[in-house]
């Protein structure tokens, strides 16, 4: 029998926290548990009832709790109770009914539709993609015909870093100085940016390079306006401005910033923007968005099973394995595969320490011998900022900058 019974299927306020072990803020008293499933979201509710399962198996309450590796990794359902999964159910077909993850091409239950829906999503691990991300695009990034002459050598010619207190960053997005040194103007550019290294700065800190929403990469597509603020308006969503704090793709150049979108060309021509801007005396930063996603994996949600939005957009849940893994295989393949010098991350608080510290160490760990770049010089640092749903370590310890002194991270 069931308890508490409620008027939406909307909410998910259990969470599958293992393969044998459900948690549920709530009493069932000397009542019976259920976890019920349709492969085709066929569950409604009627007369107090769910209905429409075509499996229906009976949960156990652990009375012992939550296990300490749990609680542990997600302290903000410490109070759940635990309810045991049978052994003998087959965990991989019902995460494929109305319980499911979203990826790739799918037809799976979709909570924001409550139907089945058949879903796509890129690979998150995607190396390369044609325009606007609508295709993975497979490459292979150790080619030699994607390097650009003396590429494999250019750790050896990095600007000499003595120390990270040295470090002085000047911030710059790649769209708008193109705009302000066009092609006939380039060489002025280059020359400013040799000034400025002169000058002491040690770093270019990029906005957003990686593959975002809102510019379309075909710019063929933009529109413009030859008149005042009036006319802004109509043209926002079209034309080729966008910071980039929307990411959709993270280990990807953006197309727009490329000749062409498609094919290998974002991948050379962004190797070649490093090795220019090394060669200039500057080493490169880049802004990494790894605090929320444009699309809708991996994501944080809150007691009633909605997406968190605290940090403008859909929020990520790093204190997740996967997500973790992903951050930390994301940072390894641009500094490994692009050869960059820094990452300032976006957002930082809403990372959690733990995260952070891995990132620190995957980096540092890195060797010309080994990886074609000297992990120890890259530097990362981000915004410490301590709000919304992970305030005061709400999901764990976070990265804000109350929790990382003696990390050696930036904030």
């Amino acid at each position: 029998m069931m308890t508490q019974m409620q008027n939406s299927l909307l909410y998910s306020r259990a969470y599958w926290v293992s393969e044998s072990v459900i948690a549920w803020n709530v009493d069932v008293g000397n009542w019976s548990c259920y976890l019920l499933a349709s492969k085709d979201a066929s569950l409604s509710t009627a007369n107090c009832e769910i209905q429409g399962e075509d499996l229906k198996i009976k949960l156990e309450e652990d009375r012992a709790g939550l296990p300490a590796n749990v609680v542990e990794k997600f302290p903000h359902i410490r109070g759940y109770r635990a309810f045991n999964v049978p052994p003998t159910s087959d965990v991989k077909s019902l995460l494929r009914s109305q319980l499911a993850v979203v990826i790739y091409d799918l037809c799976v239950y979709h909570p924001s539709t409550l139907r089945v829906e058949k879903c796509y999503a890129n690979d998150p691990y995607a190396r390369g993609l044609s325009s606007d991300g609508k295709r993975t695009f497979l490459l292979n990034l150790d080619s030699d015909e994607l390097k650009p002459d003396g590429w494999d050598n250019l750790a050896n010619e990095k600007p000499i870093l003595h120390s990270f207190s040295d470090i002085s960053i000047y911030e710059m997005h790649i769209r708008d100085f193109r705009l302000i040194f066009p092609s006939l103007l380039l060489i002025v550019g280059v020359l400013h940016l040799k000034k400025l290294s002169s000058a002491g700065i040690t770093h270019v800190h990029l906005l957003p390079t990686f593959q975002f929403a809102g510019v379309d990469d075909q710019k063929e597509n933009w529109r413009f306006v030859d008149q005042q603020q009036a006319l802004i308006t109509a043209v926002q969503n079209f034309d080729g401005y966008n910071w980039g704090y929307n990411p959709v793709i993270w280990g990807v150049p953006k197309g727009s910033y490329a000749t062409n979108p498609n094919g290998p060309y974002r991948t050379i021509e962004f190797r070649k923007m490093v090795q220019a801007l090394n060669h200039t005396g500057l080493r490169i930063v880049l802004d990494t968005v790894y605090n929320h996603l444009q699309g809708s994996y991996y994501l944080r949600r809150n007691a009633d099973g909605f997406i968190e939005h605290s940090t403008c957009m859909n929020n990520t849940a790093s204190e997740h394995f996967m997500v973790e893994r992903l951050i930390l295989d994301d940072l390894v393949h641009w500094a490994v595969n692009y050869k960059i010098d820094g990452f300032r991350f976006d957002l930082m608080g809403h990372i959690m320490k733990s995260t952070m510290v891995k990132a620190k160490n995957a980096l540092h760990c890195l060797t010309k011998e080994k990886d074609g770049v000297d992990g120890s010089s890259i530097y990362i640092y981000g915004e410490g900022w301590d709000f919304g749903e992970v305030a005061k370590n709400g999901h764990g310890i976070n990265a804000s900058q109350f929790n990382l002194s003696g990390t050696q991270i930036g904030r």
